[in-house]
């Protein structure tokens, strides 16, 4: 079996029976490596991390992480293996940022429900790599849909999975701030050899990473191996009309809409 830390084979999944909402062959995720998970809305995006983390139950096919089937894995297990930013926040009422981050924690915990300095000075570590360590003591709920996004990024890094899935994690940043959390993902990354699946609807974003690049769209995972080229094929593909790529002076290809 090849090192991938999670791999999916011939899996289908569908809302409405006899109706799949999408089939999909193969999608690997290797340690270092950046994979980005493109297409329209409604595609199935957000559904298929649901099946990698085992919310949702396939068809057909399997999910491994390593060479283990995800249904042989306790959820503490998962937890230790795997970390998702969802693109929505949770309702947390009465909690802190700093006690939604130490949420992260919880899969580390032993026989003791509490945390170790040692788990603390994690949590502390990932609030100061989202620069979010100065909310530590605010409500969660009262602070902004960026810094909501940024808090359980920091969440996920402090459960030091091996794996991080990623729903839509910079949508509600500004340019400063996005360029800010990818850089801190892409250091994490390479130092402590993770695996990164990120569903993004920014393409320029996406491609400005050198990743990985599958498209899920009219019902087919495709691993996209010239993504980079941006063909009309391609762009009709996931976007239909109304979007056109242009080439920078460098030689990279970027979508924009189409006057």
């Amino acid at each position: 079996m090849s090192d991938a830390l999670l791999t999916i084979r011939e899996l289908t999944f569908g809302y409405q029976q006899e109706s799949p909402l999408f089939a999909a062959k193969h999608l690997a995720v290797y340690p270092g490596k950046i994979t980005a998970l493109i297409g329209p809305n409604g595609a199935g995006k957000s559904t298929l991390l649901e099946l990698m983390t085992g919310y949702l139950t396939p068809w057909s096919g399997d999910i491994f992480l390593g060479e283990t089937p995800l249904q042989n894995l306790t959820q503490q297990e998962l937890g230790l293996k795997m970390a998702l930013v969802p693109q929505h926040p949770p309702e947390a009422a009465g909690f802190t940022v700093q006690e939604m981050v130490s949420l992260g924690r919880t899969p580390h915990l032993g026989l003791l429900p509490f945390e170790t300095k040692a788990d603390m000075n994690i949590v502390e570590d990932a609030m100061k790599t989202l620069n979010v360590d100065h909310l530590a003591d605010q409500l969660f709920s009262v602070c902004s849909g960026g810094e909501k996004e940024r808090i359980l990024i920091a969440r996920a890094l402090a459960q030091q999975p091996d794996i991080l899935l990623m729903d839509e994690p910079t949508a509600n940043q500004d340019l400063s701030q996005k360029a800010k959390v990818i850089r801190a993902l892409v250091h994490l990354l390479k130092e402590k050899n993770m695996g990164m699946l990120m569903v993004t609807h920014d393409w320029n974003l996406a491609m400005s990473l050198d990743p990985v690049v599958y498209t899920l769209a009219k019902g087919e995972l495709r691993l996209e191996e010239e993504a980079h080229l941006l063909g009309d094929d391609l762009i009709e593909r996931i976007y239909g009309e109304g979007v056109r790529a242009a080439t920078l002076s460098d030689g990279r290809r970027i979508l924009l809409p189409a006057p």
